[in-house]
């Protein structure tokens, strides 16, 4: 009785064991199921953070390509009203520019600094020559920049200096050609500074500050808002430090960034319009669902030519529900037009 008595306990007891370990495996299994969950929702909630942050900043920068082509304007226009003869600061030697001209041309550029968004208003002669509003008219020459070539072929665009002669700073700038009796006597450029940048790049996230970084398309690092790297100078070498102290939590994020970084610079190339076209995945998803609900009430097809004639026959009637058009579809097609104009034309697409 007494063996009975001890072999039914010793069956409680092993019993007990198996569901204690049972509930801690499900519960392990659970715990391991819902932070990969909160992982991937976590890193998908970055990164529409970040492409919100990242189109926020490319409808400034184009703005902001409006506004240095309206200053140019407005520059050429006070150079005729004031009767500056560009061709009077376009000589080789700076000591022969007049020094009347000078100080109008920083009157102006100090009126226009104070109207226009930018942090610093600049002019910039044939020979390079830095106009600024400081006492010191001609502060820098900047015939080496890049964006001074690109002014002086008639370009407008973008740039950023790593280095600023004048301010020994950070800066991104905007230039565009001055043209005075229809022939080019210089470049305006817009300048935002530092903190301009930092408050740009500013993101918090679950109540902390981010660590931002604001690249070129070769991963070169124009302004990092964090203390963390700040020796750093390309994003893709950072990726080491990241990888050794993130790697582990995200792994997906640190590999897709090392293994994708051209398709991902590709992608950045585009506009806005482009992109949300490129990341939007809803009409493939509507179209497969389509296709999905047609397939499911059928469970033998006969032949494969049986379902590739049913796929083709649901194609058809889905396609010919396809009568509206994208929301900016305007500007996505001159996008488009632009961008593959060896391959589409609008005609293509009416």
């Amino acid at each position: 009785m007494k063996k009975e008595h001890s072999n039914g306990l010793s069956r409680n007891l092993v019993g007990a064991i198996v569901l204690v370990l049972g509930i801690a495996a499900a519960f392990a299994l659970f715990y391991s199921s819902n932070v990969r969950r909160i992982t991937r929702q976590n890193e998908n909630y970055i990164a529409d953070i970040a492409l919100q942050r990242a189109d926020l900043i490319e409808d400034l920068f184009r703005e902001n390509l409006a506004y240095i082509d309206s200053a140019a304007i407005v520059l050429e226009t006070e150079f005729e009203n004031q009767e500056i003869d560009a061709a009077k600061l376009n000589v080789p030697d700076e000591s022969d520019i007049d020094a009347t001209e000078l100080a109008q041309v920083a009157d102006i550029l100090r009126i226009y600094e104070e109207r226009f968004a930018f942090d610093y208003l600049r002019f910039i002669d044939l020979y390079g020559r830095d106009y600024t509003t400081g006492e010191k008219v001609i502060a820098a020459n900047v015939s080496e920049r890049e964006y001074f070539r690109k002014g002086m072929q008639g370009q407008s665009g973008m740039t950023y200096i790593l280095d600023s002669k004048v301010t020994s700073e950070r800066q991104i700038g905007f230039y565009s050609p001055v043209r005075q009796n229809g022939e080019i006597a210089g470049l305006v450029v817009g300048f935002y500074g530092e903190a301009f940048i930092g408050k740009l790049l500013s993101v918090s996230l679950f109540d902390y500050d981010c660590d931002v970084l604001l690249c070129d398309r070769d991963g070169n690092i124009i302004y990092n808002t964090g203390k963390d790297g700040a020796g750093l100078t390309n994003f893709l070498e950072g990726l080491d430090t990241l990888e050794v102290n993130w790697g582990s939590k995200y792994p997906s994020s640190v590999s897709s960034w090392r293994n994708n970084w051209p398709q991902i610079s590709t992608y950045f190339k585009y506009p806005q319009e482009l992109r949300r076209l490129i990341y939007t995945t809803n009409q493939i998803e509507n179209f497969n669902r389509q296709l999905r609900k047609v397939t499911k009430t059928r469970t033998i097809f006969p032949s494969d030519d049986a379902l590739f004639k049913l796929l083709y026959l649901a194609t058809t009637d889905i396609t010919e529900k396809w009568t509206g058009r994208d929301r900016d579809w305007g500007k996505v097609l001159s996008q488009l037009c632009i961008y593959f104009d060896d391959r589409i034309e609008p005609g293509d697409l009416e």
